[in-house]
């Protein structure tokens, strides 16, 4: 006769060992997470190394927010010319030299040899590729024509 006392199926069983299994893997996720953590020394130390970088990241954007200012009062503050009081003759300081880096048209950039403010590139004509730029040789040449120029060179492009 066979046995009809209550039981469970191979089907309830098998369910079972599934449920386990998970079980189990979520509790050995858990347990790989928790190993993972750093100690209470370990995560002071990373806190004090986060707050060092976090402190120099400023200090460099600090320094470089500093130069830049530096750099702007310096550039309004020249004349970019000189005056020679013997003769009483002022002459402008830019100077530029022609680049003609590969798969660019050439240019130059002028800057000033007192400040060192540069502005933007110019194309570079042929003439001046041979006898170089010769910024010195154009007379009443400021800031303001040169930024113009720029602008024309640029369109012209």
């Amino acid at each position: 006769m066979p046995d009809s006392s209550p039981g469970i199926s191979m089907e309830e069983v098998m369910r079972l060992i599934a449920t386990m299994g998970e079980q189990q893997h979520t509790n050995m996720l858990a347990a790989i997470a928790e190993l993972k953590k750093p100690s209470e020394r370990e995560q002071k130390k990373i806190d004090a190394e986060e707050l060092r970088l976090k402190q120099q990241q400023e200090n460099r954007l600090k320094l470089a927010m500093a130069e830049e200012e530096r750099k702007k009062n310096n550039a309004a503050g020249c004349s970019h010319a000189t005056f020679h009081p013997g003769t009483g003759v002022t002459r402008h300081a830019w100077r530029a030299q022609v680049h003609t880096p590969h798969k660019e048209k050439p240019y130059f950039v002028p800057t000033c040899q007192i400040c060192q403010t540069q502005l933007p590139k110019i194309l570079a004509t042929t003439d001046m590729l041979t006898g170089g730029v010769n910024l010195d040789q154009y007379l009443g040449i400021d800031a303001d024509r040169l930024k113009k120029w720029a602008e024309q060179s640029q369109v012209a492009a």
